[in-house]
């Protein structure tokens, strides 16, 4: 529960956009059914997580879009994992305006 709060707090810094909207429900819906998280859900999460610990330090010394985009592109290094990967199928599918073919053709 600690770390999903996390995610949302980190999440509602930016501008809405419904993938994360329907991500963090697909975390909040596993948290309530004490199901474990795994695949794209363990990916959004832990990328989430760790973006939002990157930029807390990096706000410090520049602007916020800056900070982003590093923190961004670190937290997926950090995991080794492609961008495609913190969605699920599922979200695309439902959100498919908002998705390259490249997203789908990665699932």
């Amino acid at each position: 529960e600690k770390g999903l709060n996390i995610v949302k707090n980190h999440i509602n810094q930016f501008e809405y956009y419904q993938p994360n909207i329907d991500m963090i429900n697909r975390l909040d819906s596993a948290l309530k059914n004490g199901e474990k998280i795994k695949s794209a859900d363990a990916s959004f999460y832990m990328h989430e997580i760790s973006e939002s610990h990157m930029m807390k330090d990096l706000i410090k010394t520049m602007d916020f879009e800056n900070a982003y985009d590093i923190a961004h592109n670190a937290a997926l290094n950090k995991y080794e994992v492609s961008q495609f990967s913190v969605y699920h199928p599922d979200v695309i599918a439902k959100n498919s305006s908002e998705f390259s073919l490249a997203w789908k053709r990665f699932w």
